[in-house]
């Protein structure tokens, strides 16, 4: 293998269906064969280390003492970073990454609610935050925006994910674990983008030099003996190679876990596929809704005073009409559909809506059944709540409250290679 191909060979774990992407994981090889080539992932070996045995371990004796470490590792990571060249915005967002991670594997512990962690985090410490499962998946798709400056970033993340961090997904109905494994297949994807093949040769100089043979004058027994041997050895060197040669394909194929890719072939590529911001240009144009679409996947955003009477379920004529055109727009493009409410943060306490986080839901659910009608295929749906605990505005003017009320129809495209 080249030098230029160790440097840009991602491992990737099995993913042989649905339920094992959900709980691949990489193991302590694979996480140091990328460091070997990602500063990042260098850097963050240990932390990665430490979150690996968080899950299956026992409480530890002194909880202050395992935080007090933790957050040494993470200054000692932003050192080692720092003396690797990452960018500063680099280092930031890594650290806020880890961050997050190493707070999501110690609650999922029996022991976090005794440790009162949630209130000493090392998000909070480190960024006086605590919102960090939405927010890393926020990052991200700001990252795949630009996937060639931030190839390190992206290859920490992906790690991220294979080690089962699941951040916003974590408490979502049926479906969590299969999103993000969906959101690792794409970034898995858009990662090998560009990078060059493993060259199939061991080596570049494996033909031997080629040696003229003597000249023997006469038909004698030395020359029959010499011949004979030659031809055994010819024998024994071709069995030998074969044999190598399916070592070495098998040896390819666990590293990268992938199928051995056919012939190269000459062909037109396939024309682009229809993106939703070009689809429903019209409905952009009249500002009756938003679109926002990264490579990993699109987002139609209906503001609640366009779509929902105010505090009610019930969606309004225009919305009815908005909502077959982004069925229609979303029946062009493979994927799953996700629908998703959002209030401000004024209190609703009515009997039929206790909480913002009902109305939000009721509100998903409507969108949801109302477009189920209209998709050719309606079980790619599904639909959640998530009340006021993911503003896109500050509460405290009107204009803020009304971009926090609004209902997000989110496509997560089928293959990142073929993204909207």
């Amino acid at each position: 293998m080249s030098a230029d191909n160790e440097r840009t060979l991602i491992h990737r774990p099995a993913m042989a269906s649905a339920a094992s992407r959900a709980s691949s994981t990489l193991d302590a090889r694979q996480i140091g064969a990328l460091a070997a080539i990602n500063p990042l992932v260098a850097a963050a070996n240990p932390l990665l280390l430490v979150i690996a045995s968080l899950r299956g371990g026992g409480a530890p004796a002194n909880v202050d003492a395992l935080r007090a470490r933790l957050l040494d590792m993470v200054r000692e990571f932003d050192a080692n970073a720092e003396r690797a060249q990452v960018p500063e915005d680099q280092r930031h967002l890594a650290r806020y990454a880890l961050c997050t991670m190493v707070d999501e594997s110690v609650q999922r512990t029996s022991w976090s609610g005794n440790a009162n962690w949630a209130r000493q985090s090392l998000l909070i410490h480190n960024f006086r935050e605590n919102w960090g499962g939405e927010k890393f998946f926020q990052i991200l798709d700001k990252l795949v925006e630009n996937p060639t400056k931030f190839a390190w970033l992206l290859q920490l993340f992906y790690v991220c994910l294979s080690l089962g961090f699941m951040g916003r997904y974590l408490l979502q109905e049926g479906n969590g674990r299969q999103a993000v494994a969906d959101i690792r297949e794409r970034l898995y994807n858009l990662i090998r983008q560009g990078q060059p093949e493993v060259e199939r040769a061991l080596s570049p100089r494996w033909q031997g030099v080629a040696v003229a043979a003597r000249q023997f004058k006469g038909f004698t027994l030395m020359w029959l003996t010499v011949a004979v041997m030659a031809l055994l050895c010819l024998l024994f060197y071709t069995a030998y190679a074969f044999k190598l040669a399916g070592y070495r394909e098998e040896l390819a194929l666990s590293q990268l876990s992938l199928k051995p890719s056919p012939p190269s072939q000459l062909a037109l590529a396939p024309p682009p596929r229809p993106r939703l911001v070009q689809l429903l240009a019209a409905e952009i144009q009249a500002r009756q809704l938003k679109v926002e679409e990264n490579a990993l996947e699109s987002r139609v955003i209906l503001v609640s005073e366009l779509a929902f009477d105010s505090g009610s379920a019930v969606p309004t004529g225009t919305a009815m009409a908005l909502m077959d055109r982004v069925a229609w727009a979303m029946d062009q493009v493979e994927g799953r559909i996700v629908v998703t409410g959002h209030t401000d943060n004024v209190p609703t306490r009515t009997l039929q809506f206790p909480s913002n986080f009902e109305l939000s839901k009721a509100r998903a659910r409507a969108v949801a059944e109302a477009m189920k009608t209209r998709l050719k295929d309606g079980g790619r749906l599904s639909y959640e709540g998530r009340g006021e605990s993911e503003p896109v505005a500050p509460n405290n003017t009107a204009e803020g409250r009304a971009q926090n009320r609004r209902v997000e129809i989110t496509l997560r495209v089928a293959n990142a290679g073929g993204a909207v």
